[in-house]
């Protein structure tokens, strides 16, 4: 295989990853703009590599097919004002957006347009080994200037909202940004300033291998930080991708086998079974890469969704409160492989929150921390009525009043000191009842938004469980009450027949 053929095998192979790439954030995208805007990154991404690798595996065509490519590439630059309008979004920085994002998309679009049909952009390409030569056309410095321009507009925005960020959001966006900043320099100075000064383009090709660094590190980001909420759909996206890639390898192996084994079974028939198998193992195949996905790509979510559907089926025939809270302690433990795990009910007669059972949280520990500044754990979980995730207090802090923000930078403080990872609230109608702690994970892993989805179902049913308990352990200690009473009132009352029995025997022995 010569050097250009493999050059254009990478570049396809790296068009493919943008395109799947683009297509799980699309899945999210439906629903979240700056999810859909990094989705149309990955698009032009995948555009721009796809005809850096056609330009180099396709060198030895005619000249005007090598022209053809060679000002195809400018397509690449549609990737800016998708790259910008995301970060807009991404920053919050949305007043004017649709007019900013229109500007940058005329420009593009413009440069695009002229770049394909004019020889302002490109006036003449040649092949150099180990490099193909494009001749600069008198726009072609204008070009140049845009995309300059605009990645550093976007790295501006980008590494401010970094560098104001603090706690999770920080390490969210820490390994995206290195990815955007690796891809962003591999354009400023690939197709932007080298360019510019020898007055024609011989790297476009190296830019777009600078892509593979921007999905992967972006990637590390979703499933490491939950960044953009996006974790399950990544881990779901590569398990069909392995799984389709597995289906075409038995595909080939058919043909191999037929071929080099003496079968020479006729291709139809060929076909025909082999679309058989793959219809047979692909479902069994799919489940084998989700569970080995499930084992080291998102276990806890797998094991979490088994534990909680069996759990779900015993909360309802549960109705001892020791039982109930070691079995909902245990299960959050080995399902999450957590450190610590703890439960706090409020006491019935008094309406106050007392640890129920701690799993190695300090008992002490976790009162200090209920009766902080007046018990504002349980008064801001009454409020927002959803799960407080410690790393995430930062994102809360922004939409907050100065005196709740200093009290939301303590509660941090505490949970922190205590090893308090994340709060669920136990709700019975509007009433908070309780809730559950949860410690860190032992893999060191953040809790993913589907973990908190399925706790917070959890907590649902946990919560009408607990009412159950209580409200059956106080008819335990009311009947216990009560037998103790009548004991001693029975206990009297045949102490006086039997006093009575003697007073009256005394009297016939004094009358005889």
């Amino acid at each position: 295989m010569e050097i250009w053929e493999f050059r254009g095998i990478i570049l396809f192979i790296l068009t493919f990853l943008n395109l799947a790439f683009a297509f799980f954030l699309w899945r999210r995208g439906r629903k979240d703009k700056a999810t859909f805007h990094l989705g149309l990154t990955a698009f032009f991404s995948a555009l721009y590599t796809f005809t850096c690798g056609a330009t180099v595996f396709f060198w030895d065509r005619s000249y005007s097919w090598q022209l053809f490519l060679g000002r195809s590439t400018w397509l690449g630059v549609l990737i800016l004002p998708a790259y910008l309008t995301f970060v807009y979004y991404f920053t919050g920085r949305t007043r004017y957006i649709k007019l900013k994002s229109f500007l940058w998309y005329l420009g593009a679009g413009i440069i695009s347009y002229l770049a394909l049909t004019t020889p302002y952009f490109i006036k003449s390409t040649q092949v150099n080994p180990p490099f193909i030569q494009q001749s600069a056309g008198i726009g072609d410095p204008l070009g140049r200037f845009f995309i300059f321009l605009a990645v550093i507009v976007g790295l501006s925005y980008i590494l401010k909202e970094y560098f104001k960020s603090t706690g999770f959001r920080k390490l969210q966006i820490k390994y995206f940004i290195s990815g955007i900043i690796i891809y962003s320099i591999g354009g400023i100075v690939f197709v932007g300033i080298l360019p510019l000064i020898e007055r024609q383009s011989r790297y476009f090709d190296i830019t777009a291998l600078f892509s593979f660094f921007f999905i992967v590190l972006t990637s590390y980001a979703i499933l490491r930080y939950r960044l953009m909420e996006l974790r399950f759909v990544l881990g779901r996206t590569a398990v069909y991708i392995l799984s389709i890639l597995a289906e075409i390898v038995i595909a080939f192996l058919m043909i191999f086998l037929n071929t080099q084994l003496g079968f020479l079974l006729p291709a139809n028939i060929i076909l025909v079974i082999a679309l058989i198998i793959i219809a047979l193992s692909f479902h069994p195949l799919f489940r084998f890469f989700e569970k080995m996905a499930g084992k080291y790509f998102y276990y806890t979510f797998y094991t979490l969704q088994t534990t909680l559907a069996g759990l779900a089926k015993q909360l309802s025939q549960t109705v001892e409160l020791d039982k109930l809270t070691n079995l909902i302690n245990r299960s959050l433990l080995d399902a999450l492989k957590l450190d610590r795990v703890g439960i706090i009910l409020k006491e019935p007669e008094k309406k106050v929150l007392i640890p129920q059972q701690l799993i190695n949280f300090d008992k002490e520990d976790i009162s200090i921390l209920l009766s902080k500044e007046d018990n504002f754990l349980a008064q801001y979980l009454k409020k927002i009525k959803k799960p407080i995730v410690r790393e995430e207090i930062p994102l809360l802090i922004r939409e907050t009043e100065k005196e709740e923000e200093r009290k939301l930078n303590l509660l941090k403080e505490e949970m922190e000191k205590r090893e308090v990872a994340l709060c669920l609230p136990l709700f019975v109608e509007e009433e908070l009842t309780g809730m559950i702690i949860l410690g860190n994970k032992l893999s060191g892993e953040a809790y993913t938004v589907q973990d908190i989805n399925l706790l917070t179902t959890l907590t649902a049913q946990a919560a009408i469980a607990f009412n159950n308990a209580l409200s059956y352990s106080e008819i335990e200690k009311r009947k216990e009450e009560l037998e103790r009473v009548l004991k001693a009132v029975v206990g009297r009352e045949l102490r006086m027949i039997e006093l009575k029995k003697k007073i009256k025997e005394l009297e016939e022995k004094n009358k005889k």
